[in-house]
């Protein structure tokens, strides 16, 4: 821990959670009260080329600044923790002093492919052995094979790699660290032994030094320096301290049930998540396994490449930009099943369980009597199918549980939450204060040692809503959910 000059009497934390669309920040007490929130935009996605995804870490960084001074008006008192979460992996490489060369390259970026299959074929068996994952579009590791052969110029100016959580704690601290779980899923990482796998490192030919120092979730790793402070607030003296970092879909499910093992969560925002937490995992080439902020607790994850984000496409393209509480009503008076309107909902690929970069949308099932409804339904229906194909794979792999605790911005919709309760055949619990920035004040005083115990985040969330499925309207979704499954097996070649 770097924190050495922490007074102990810290009683309110900040969580700050950095995605890929929004930031979000929160002033949160020991009692898990939420004293004042604040989001922003985090800046603008660009795609210069088919299949490039970037932003100007700048910009974000910038926007961060800004969101924290504002939140920080509403402390009183000049010390306190914040708690980071970002979006992750994201790849930003950068010169001596920490200034991006380039920008920074997102998670789902898909430029890469040809060095993904080529370490599949030439490296993936040992890959997947040391990480516990094959290689896949998220991770560094092709984004920087690619990086050296066709930006060579740039490359070898690098000294510094970063992903955005030790982007920002670098220019907040001076400080070049990563936490377990965003360095889980860079693909540098040795799941087991809990270090940067010098394999891995030789096979890509970089040099170590260029890597953040690695940490905890829970180690407080610095102070923000006072230059920042003075531009958050230039007449006010303040100490400031923050965590190592986590990878945002980690400190979602910490909220939503996942610290302790053999929770079920799912986590819809821009992206969809279904977490199984465990201490015996299984790793397996169809899902992610992702390391727990909490010591010797494992994550298989199932990842959609577009929930939110899939909405938000047909809501522009086909629904004329109408508000989303308008498509959910006109949803509503379509039935389960959606009069057989399928949607695969592809349209930047898919991750999980099929790892298809190639992957592209489909509206199957259209007939004369297809009514708007119905293809507003089967948009929300599809989210639900994305989850419920990576639910069968976990089930195969002996991950299951009873309940499933939903969080993330798309289970507000009534609708939605009735689909995916119907559809996965489980009890949903959603508990509508859960948010990355609470988990993320939570690890915060983990942090400080204020609270002991992980489950004593129960203790800060209010009463869940409760939702039991309707069996005779799973068995529909299940004989859609086969049809489903076929669309893509029998177009996916035709997708490249």
């Amino acid at each position: 821990m770097m924190g050495e000059h922490l007074s102990g009497s810290i009683e309110k934390a900040i969580g700050l959670d950095v995605g890929t669309t929004k930031i979000k920040c929160a002033l949160v007490n020991i009692s898990g009260e939420i004293l004042y929130s604040l989001s922003c935009k985090t800046g603008i996605i660009r795609s210069p080329r088919t299949g490039w995804m970037e932003m100007d870490p700048n910009r974000i960084l910038e926007n961060v600044i800004k969101i924290l001074g504002k939140v920080l008006l509403h402390l009183k008192e000049e010390e306190t923790v914040i708690g980071l979460s970002t979006s992750a992996p994201i790849l930003i490489i950068a010169d001596g002093k920490g200034v991006p060369l380039r920008p920074a390259i997102l998670y789902n970026d898909t430029r890469s492919l040809n060095e993904i299959e080529e370490l599949n074929r030439e490296f993936g068996e040992s890959f997947f052995k040391i990480n516990g994952n094959r290689v896949n579009v998220q991770q560094w590791v092709p984004k920087l094979l690619w990086l050296k052969r066709h930006e060579q110029n740039v490359f070898v100016k690098a000294k510094k790699f970063f992903d955005l959580s030790s982007y920002i704690i670098w220019h907040l601290t001076g400080k070049h660290v990563m936490d377990f779980t965003v360095a889980q899923d860079t693909g540098l990482l040795n799941y087991k032994k809990r270090m940067y796998s010098d394999e891995i490192i030789k096979y890509l030919g970089i040099d170590r030094e260029c890597l953040p120092e690695l940490y905890r979730t829970t180690d407080i790793v610095g102070n923000i320096e006072d230059k920042i402070i003075k531009v958050i607030f230039p007449k006010r003296k303040m100490k400031l301290f923050i965590n190592a970092g986590c990878e945002d879909a980690m400190a979602s499910t910490l909220s939503t049930g996942a610290y302790k093992p053999d929770r079920l969560t799912v986590v819809l925002g821009s992206t969809g998540i279904i977490c199984f937490s465990t201490e015996c995992p299984h790793p397996s080439k169809r899902i992610y396994l992702g390391l727990s902020p909490i010591a010797n607790l494992y994550l298989a994850l199932g990842g959609t490449a577009a929930a939110g984000l899939f909405l938000d496409f047909m809501r522009n393209t086909i629904f004329n930009k109408i508000d989303y509480s308008k498509i959910e009503k006109i949803a509503k008076s379509s039935q389960e099943g959606s009069n057989g309107v399928i949607i695969l909902p592809y349209i930047i690929g898919e991750r999980t369980p099929i790892f298809d970069p190639y992957a592209r949308g489909v509206l199957f099932g259209l007939r004369k009597n297809t009514r708007k409804s119905d293809i507003a339904r089967a948009c929300f229906e599809s989210i639900a199918y994305s989850i419920y194909h990576n639910l069968k794979v976990f089930q195969e792999l002996g991950y299951d549980a009873d309940t499933v605790y939903a969080s993330g911005g798309m289970t507000k919709s009534a609708l939605m939450l009735e689909i995916l309760a119907n559809m996965l055949g489980k009890k949903m619990l959603r508990y509508p204060k859960a948010s990355e920035t609470l988990s993320d004040a939570f690890i915060a005083f983990k942090s400080l040692g204020k609270v002991r115990n992980w489950n004593e985040i129960e203790n800060w969330l209010d009463e869940p809503e409760t939702l039991l499925p309707n069996i005779a309207k799973k068995r529909v979704y299940d004989q859609n959910f086969i049809k489903y499954v076929k669309i893509y097996q029998r177009l996916k070649n035709l997708f490249r």
